[in-house]
Order: structure tokens, then sequence, then C-alpha cells
């Protein structure tokens, strides 16, 4: 507080003092006695003001810059007194001193010796263009390491994710090898415990499928969040990228404008000069030309007073006669002077006039070229506004597309979910009911098994009564007749020896014979089946009658399929010609030789071959030709399917399940994007049914990015002992680790025929058949809405029934 009072007291007589100068000052120059007294007012005003300027900095710290800028000013002076201008940039070899060479742009040393005892500067200088193309090629290297990275990073992730699930399914294989083996010991131990068992182990498979469901939504959840993360950053992207070319283009088409201003202006410049040239030109010929014309006037001139001197001296002399002819003379040339000097003016104001006219042509086009100028200026404005215009409304269509894509992708993935759970409710209902089956035929072989000890036992006591009966007969007759004991001792053995040897053989028949109905159930089918499966067609009356085959063979084949199952085989039936009324499209077209399935026989191959594997079962290979998407036709390749099928059932099946072979190599995304799903759902839920060819396995060869999403689409249609069936090979070592080049074909490096002969083939045996395959398409259901039931024939089948 007191230094603060003690400046205030300072400045207030700092104050004082100056207001009395004032007034002294005043008052000199009211008397008027000191001159320049006017000049020392300004400079003191100056120096007051710098001293409160120079306070007030101290204060807040500026006076540090003002002392710079001073500096400066008096160097810019220098370079102005030695020849240089102030706009010149700075020097890089010394930043106080003003460089004339970077101002110019040019490049290389600089030899410019500086007035101010400094010597020449000898580093490079470089335009600032130069220098702006080096910092963007150090931004796009930085770019494209920063991409390196990612791409590496991507790689890594996706390997820990193969490893992970290679992992994953040995643990599952381990697994299963293990539960089996614990099936196997816990047969062999009592009843009770394999229905406990069970119960825990459906338990747990439930659990693992919830798992793993959870597991696959948390998946999905991450990828498609990935996804979207990925389209933004793309979307983001392409959009910078944009507004960086149109940012290029217009600084190209404003540097075209500059650089066709210069050349008019050179161009304006250059005609000017020309212009004043020829003028020029011009001024000197007509000076020149006066001289001469001057000249040879006074030529004349003293030529004709020449002559008239001599025609004096001769008029003295000659006679009246030549005076009159001189005189005529002189007129006649007077007159054509006269009309000389008439043309000459003529012919400038002709000049004059043509030099009039042609200026105002050139200023006229002058005019013209302007008024284009501006029209074209005025029309690119109003493109540039239409195109801003245009391109905001693209932007807002692209985001309302995308939002709408957006809506119909959480309706599709909605609907997909719906029918996932359908589908599992649908398995687990099936489940159900297989099992509710499969122990209903172990209860009635338990009621079987109990009658038959029953009726083992009836027979036993009647042959201890039997027995009894003949010991007691045997007695008496012993009292009676007195017969020898040895004797006695002798029937007794050999009888019970012979009734030992009826029980035993006759056990060991039925032994035998049971071994071999358990043998027939998995490889072998008896004609007693095919009968009762006839019989039991024959009484259905929505079904209707096979023609064009044999009734025998085609159902021997049927419960081959069915693994000898009647049940199974009755509800195939019934599926077998009620599918015709559901997909009826599938069955219209069955001639091999139509342009449409001569194109999927081009494009597409699907055949069985001809060699079987070891453990019996049959390759069946499935690829695309060509990748051409517009070519393949999801209908005519289900057709192809069930013709297979049904030739199979006709000339017999060999083999005891398939192993379906896919290359991808030449699929693409559009040949998934052709398939119905409507269509595509009752094939696999009717059809598979309808068919019941066993799938072994499902080897996936050259697998393609997309085909994540196609098992996302087709593993709900399949069961959880197909999916873990399917295996993925990128080569084909690995294909050839487990199915031996042998059986494959030239294309996939084995000893077989190529895959376009395999497909010809299999259209001829097409063509061949055509009438009974057409035939086959017609065996429709008559009733779609009569269900086909086994009331007529009971449950289960004719060789469980036991008459008495």
């Amino acid at each position: 507080m007191k230094e603060k009072d003690a400046r205030k007291r300072r400045r207030g007589e700092k104050e004082g003092e100056e207001k009395k100068k004032r007034k002294e000052k005043k008052k000199k120059e009211s008397r008027g006695e000191n001159e320049g007294e006017e000049e020392e007012k300004k400079k003191e005003k100056r120096r007051r003001g710098r001293k409160r300027r120079e306070e007030e900095e101290k204060e807040e710290g500026r006076g540090d810059q003002r002392r710079e800028r001073r500096r400066e000013r008096k160097r810019r002076v220098v370079w102005q007194r030695n020849g240089f201008r102030s706009s010149h940039s700075p020097c890089k070899w010394n930043g106080t001193v003003w460089c004339p060479v970077l101002s110019s742009g040019e490049t290389g040393p600089c030899t410019v010796g500086y007035p101010l005892k400094w010597t020449s500067c000898t580093t490079t200088i470089k335009p600032r263009k130069e220098e702006e193309e080096e910092e963007e090629k150090k931004k796009k290297k930085k770019k494209k390491k920063k991409k390196k990275k990612k791409k590496k990073k991507k790689k890594k992730k996706k390997k820990k994710k193969n490893e992970e699930e290679e992992e994953e399914e040995e643990e599952r294989r381990r697994r299963r090898r293990r539960r089996k083996r614990r099936e196997e010991e816990e047969e062999k131990k009592k009843k009770k415990r394999r229905r406990r068992r069970k119960k825990k182990r459906r338990e747990e498979e439930e659990e693992e499928r919830r798992r793993r469901r959870r597991k696959e939504e948390e998946e999905r959840k991450e990828r498609g969040e990935k996804k979207k993360k990925r389209k933004r950053e793309k979307t983001r992207r392409r959009r910078r990228k944009e507004r960086e070319r149109r940012r290029r283009k217009e600084e190209k088409k404003e540097e075209e404008r500059r650089r066709r201003r210069k050349k008019k202006k050179n161009e304006e410049d250059e005609e000017d000069s020309k212009k004043k040239r020829r003028r020029r030109r011009r001024r000197r010929r007509r000076r020149r030309r006066r001289r001469r014309r001057r000249r040879r006037r006074r030529r004349k001139r003293e030529k004709e007073e020449r002559r008239e001197r001599r025609g004096e001296k001769k008029k003295e002399k000659g006679s009246k006669k030549k005076k009159e002819r001189n005189e005529e003379e002189e007129r006649r040339r007077k007159r054509t002077r006269r009309k000389r000097r008439r043309m000459r003016r003529r012919k400038r104001k002709r000049t004059k006039r043509s030099r009039r006219k042609k200026k105002e042509g050139r200023r006229q086009k002058k005019r013209k070229k302007e008024r284009e100028e501006r029209r074209a200026k005025k029309e690119k404005k109003k493109r540039r506004k239409e195109d801003k215009e245009r391109r905001r409304e693209n932007d807002r269509e692209e985001e309302e597309e995308d939002r709408r894509r957006r809506r119909r992708r959480r309706r599709r993935r909605r609907r997909r979910r719906r029918r996932e759970r359908e589908r599992e409710r649908k398995e687990e209902e099936e489940e159900e009911e297989e099992e509710e089956e499969e122990e209903e035929e172990e209860e009635r072989k338990r009621r079987r098994r109990k009658k038959k000890k029953k009726k083992k036992k009836k027979k036993d006591r009647r042959r201890r009564r039997k027995r009894r009966r003949k010991e007691r007969k045997k007695k008496k007759k012993k009292k009676k007749k007195k017969k020898r004991v040895s004797g006695r001792h002798i029937t007794g053995l050999e009888t019970k020896n012979k009734m030992a040897t009826n029980d035993g053989g006759g056990g060991g028949g039925r032994g035998v014979g049971r071994g071999g109905e358990e043998e027939g159930e998995e490889f072998q089918v008896k004609e007693e089946d095919v009968a009762a499966l006839k019989h039991w067609l024959h009484r259905q009356t929505h079904l209707p009658q096979l023609t064009g085959v044999n009734e025998d063979t085609w159902l021997l084949n049927y419960l081959k399929l069915c693994k000898n199952r009647m049940t199974k085989a009755k509800q195939g039936l019934d599926l077998y010609f009620r599918v015709r009324a559901i997909i009826p499209q599938i069955f219209e077209n069955r001639d091999a030789s139509t342009p449409e399935m001569e194109s999927s026989f081009a494009n597409t191959c699907l055949a069985y071959l001809p060699n079987l594997t070891p453990h019996g079962n049959r390759l069946v290979i499935y690829t695309h030709f060509n990748d051409d998407v517009s070519k393949f036709d999801p209908l005519a390749l289900s057709t192809r399917i069930l013709m297979l099928l049904d030739l199979q059932l006709k000339h017999g099946i060999k083999h005891k399940g398939i192993i379906l072979l896919m290359d991808l190599k030449n699929s693409r995304r559009g040949h998934i994007a052709r398939y119905p799903i409507p269509m595509l759902n009752k094939l696999l839920t009717y059809g598979w049914k309808a068919y019941p060819e066993r799938l072994a396995g499902i080897h996936i060869l050259h697998p393609p990015p997309f085909l994540e999403m196609a098992l996302n689409i087709f593993k709900p249609f399949l069961k959880e002992k197909l999916r873990q069936r399917i295996k993925v090979h990128s080569d084909l070592e690995s294909l050839h680790q487990e199915i031996s080049p042998k059986l494959l074909p030239a294309e996939f490096g084995g000893a077989g025929a190529t895959l376009q002969e395999i497909n010809r083939e299999w259209q001829k045996k097409m063509i061949e058949e055509k009438e009974w395959l057409e035939e086959a398409g017609k065996h429709k259901i008559k009733d779609i809405n009569q269900n086909g039931t086994n009331e007529d024939m009971g449950h289960g089948s004719f060789r469980k029934l036991s008459i008495d």
C-alpha cells in the first residue's frame, strides 16, 4: 500500500510540472519569442508517448517485441539504400538478413554478396513447392507403414483365432472319444446305471449347446460391430479422399486460369509492342518520302530556274511561237501536279478510314470476348452450385440407403434367429420322439423277454412233470418184472442225455438266428421286411403306386437307406410322395437335354464317383467350372440332386454313406445370394427325410473369405453330427491325408477321369432314363391334408410280431 501511494504522489508531481511547462510555453508562443518551438513540441510529444508505452510494456512484457521491430525497420532501410527491396524473404543462412534469391523462387546456392560484411551464402535453397512435396511424400510413407502394421496385426489375430478353433476342435474330439469309451464300459453294466448316465449326458450336451450358442452369438455380435466400424472408417476415408480430390481440382483450375491470364496479358503486350513498332516504321517511311519529295521539288525548281534563265536568253533571240509553246507546257505540268496532289489526299483519307474501321473491329472483338468470358464464368458458377447440390443429394440418398440396409439386416437377423429357434425346437422334439421310440422298443423287448422266460419256465415244468411220471411208471415196472439194476441205470442216463441234447440244440439255433437278425439290421435286408413294407404301401389309399420300377428292388434299396428301420421307412415314403406336392417346381423339368439343364451341366459339376472308400462310402463332388454368377441356376441344380437319388434307388445302393467334397475355388457370394431361402428351407427339411441318404463327412477345398457367412446360412438346417463332420482344407495335401488320391479325379491330383467326363456320363444316363424320371416326378400324394400314420399296421413292424 505504501509503494502504491508513493507512485501516485510521483505521478501527481510529474503531471503538475508538465502543466506548468505547458502554460509557460503558451505564453511564449503568444508573445512570439521563439519561432522553432513548434518542432520541439512535436519531439517532446513523441518522447512522452514513448515513455508511457515503455512503462506500460514493462508491466505487460511487450518491450522486447517493439525493439526487434525497430531493428528490422532499420535493416530494411539499409537494404533499400543499397538497392534491394524490403519485400524480400529472409535468408536461411542468417535470419536477420533479407535474401533476394528466395523471393524470386530460384534454386541452387546463393551467390549474392551481402553489403554488411557477410560472406556469400553456400546453403542450397529450395522453393516452397519442393518442400511441400517432400512433406507430402513423408506423410504418404507414414500412412503406408501404418497400413502394413494394421495388416500384420489382423493376420496375427486370424492365426490366433484359427489356432484357438483347432484346439477347441481337438478338445471336442478328445471329449467325444472319452464319452464313447465310457458308453462302451457302461453298456456292460446294469440297465439302471445306463438310464442315469444317459440323463446326465443329455444335460451336459444341452449345456454345451447353450454354451456354443452363446459363444456363436457373442462372436456374431463382435463380427457385426467390427464390420460396422470398418464400414464407418471406409465411408470417412472415401469422403476425405473426395474432398481432397475436389480441392486439388479447384487448385488446378485456378492455376490454369492464372496461366491463361498471364498468357493473354503477354499476348496483348506483344501485340501492342508490334503495333507501336509498325507505327514507328510507317512514320519513318513517311518522313523519308517527304524528304525525297522536297528534294525532287527543289531539283525541279532549280532546273526550271535554269531553263527560265536560258529561255530568257533564247527569247531574246527566238520568236513568239516558242514562248507560247513553253507556256502551254508549263500549264500542262501544273495540271498534272494538281491531279497528283488530289490523288494523294484521297489515298490518305482512305487509309485513315480503313485504320479507324480496323480499330473499331478490334475493340468490338475484345468486347465480345469479355462478354463471353463473363457468361462462361457465370455458367461455371451455376454448374458448381448445381454440382454441390447434386453431391449433397447423393450423400443424403446414400445415408438413407445405408439406414434402409441396416433395417433390412436387422429384420433378416431377427427372422434367422426365429427360424433357428424353431428348428432347434423341432430338433429337440424329434430327438425326444426318437428317445421315446427307443424307450418303447426297449420296453417291448423287455416284455417279450419276460414272456419268453415265462414260456421257458412252463416248458421246464412240463418236462419235469413228464420225467416224474416216467420215473413213477418205471418204479412200478421194477416191482412187477424185477429186472436188473444196471440196465435200469443205463436207460435213465440215455434219456437224460437225449433231453440235454434236444435242449442244447434248440437254444443254439435260436442264438444264431438272433445274431443273424442283428447283423442284417446294419447291412442286409430280409425278404420278409420288404414284403411287409409292400403290403403296408398297398393298403395306404392316399399314397400312389410305384410304376415303371420293380417294387421289391426299389423298396429294398429304400430300406437300406433307412438302416432297415420300418417306422423310419414308412415316414420317409409318406414324405417321398408328399414332397412332389410341397415343392412342385423341382419335379417339373426332368429332361437333361433342355437348354437350362445343359447350361447347369456346363457350369456346375455334381456327380457320384464310381469307386468306394475302404469303409464302404462313396464320394460326391460339387464344383463350379466358371465364376460367372449369371449362368448359375439353383433350381436346375436341386432337380439334378433328386434325379441322382432316384437313379440310385432304381439301380441299387451298394454304399453305406456319402462323403461330400466341395471345391469352392470358383464360387462367389452371388452364388449364395441366388438361392431362394424358402425353397432351400423346404428342400433341406422335407427332401432330406424323403431321401434319407447318410452323410459320413463334408470336406471343403479352397475356402473363400465368405465361407463363414455361407456356413452360418446352411448350419441351422444341419444336425450337430453333421456340423462336427465338416472339415476345411486349404491345400490338396491335407485332403490326401484323409482321402486316398486313387479315388479322386485328375483335377484333385488323383488317378481317375476328369470332372467334365464324369459329369457328362451322368447326363447321358439321365437322358437315357428320361421317361422313368418323368414318371417318378409324377408320383404325388393324392390328398395333402391326409396324414401318413401307421394306424393300419400298428406301431413297429411285421418282423417284431410274435404269433402264438
